[in-house]
C-alpha cells in the first residue's frame, strides 16, 4: 500500500500539513516537495513551447518535429517559510534557484509573486486561517500557468 507522505507546514503547528500529491493531479508540472525546518521548499518543473508556428515550405509533419525540439524546460524553487504567527498570518512566497538563468524566467517568476503577495488575499483584514497551504499553491500555481501563457514562453 502507497502510503502518501504529509509535510508538516510549520513547526509552530504540527498539526497543518501539506499533501503535493494533490496538486500534480491538477498540473502539468513536475511538483517535489520537501520539508525544512522554517517551511517548505517546493521544487517545480515545466516545458513550454517556443512561438514557432512553423515553415511554409515545410510538410506538417516536420514542422512538428521542429516544434517539439523547441521546447523551454523551466525548472523554480518556491521557498514557503511562515511567519511565527501562521495561520493568523498568511505566508510569503520566495523564490529561490530557477533555470534557464533567463531574465524573461525571472520577470514572470517574479511578477507572480509580486501579484500574489498584492492581492486581497495577502491584506491583514482578508486573510483567513481557513486557507490550507494547497489552496493556497493552487491559486498560486493558477497564476504562473498564466503569466507563462502571456509571456513569450506561451
Amino acid at each position: 500500500m502507497n502510503k502518501k507522505k504529509q509535510l508538516r507546514i510549520s513547526p509552530y503547528f504540527p498539526s497543518r500539513t501539506f499533501d503535493v500529491n494533490n496538486l500534480r493531479d491538477i498540473f502539468d508540472f513536475e511538483i517535489n516537495a520537501k520539508e525544512d525546518q522554517y517551511g517548505i521548499n517546493l521544487s517545480l518543473a515545466l516545458e513550454k513551447s517556443s512561438h514557432f508556428s512553423g515553415i511554409l515550405e515545410l510538410p506538417r509533419e516536420v514542422n512538428k518535429l521542429i516544434m517539439e525540439f523547441l521546447k523551454i524546460k523551466i525548472q523554480f524553487n518556491l521557498l514557503v517559510h511562515p511567519p511565527r504567527s501562521y495561520p493568523f498570518l498568511p505566508f510569503k512566497w520566495k523564490l529561490g534557484n530557477y533555470s534557464p538563468n533567463d531574465v524573461d524566467v525571472y520577470k514572470c517568476l517574479s511578477s507572480v509573486i509580486d501579484v500574489e503577495h498584492s492581492s486581497p488575499l495577502y491584506d491583514s483584514g482578508q486573510w483567513t486561517p481557513a486557507w490550507s497551504l494547497e489552496s493556497m499553491c493552487l491559486v498560486f500555481f493558477i497564476k504562473i500557468e498564466k503569466f507563462f501563457k502571456e509571456t513569450l514562453f506561451a
